[in-house]
């Protein structure tokens, strides 16, 4: 799953999910991932620890979605924000 990610965006993703414990058991992270087609899509993760009755870390849970469309609408966004404060400040 990691060999998805691009290699600069890698000790990131990993240390997202390193950092869950008991305490903070859920985090939310967001990377690009490589298509099989060889396209680029932004996901956003939420990794879970699943913990045992003592609370010890038995297991880790992803749970992946792809926001592709929300990062490029906000990257519009920004775009015709700086453009509109362009014109403003003409």
């Amino acid at each position: 799953l990691l060999l998805n990610i691009p290699e600069a965006e890698r000790p990131i993703a990993v240390a997202h999910v390193a950092s869950l414990s008991p305490k903070n058991p859920v985090t939310i992270s967001e990377h690009h991932s490589l298509m099989p087609d060889g396209s680029m899509r932004w996901f956003q993760w939420t990794d879970r620890a699943l913990l045992d009755a003592d609370g010890n870390i038995i297991e880790n849970q992803g749970v992946g979605r792809d926001i592709t469309e929300r990062k490029n609408s906000e990257a519009e966004l920004a775009d015709y924000r700086a453009r509109l404060e362009q014109l403003v400040a003409e």
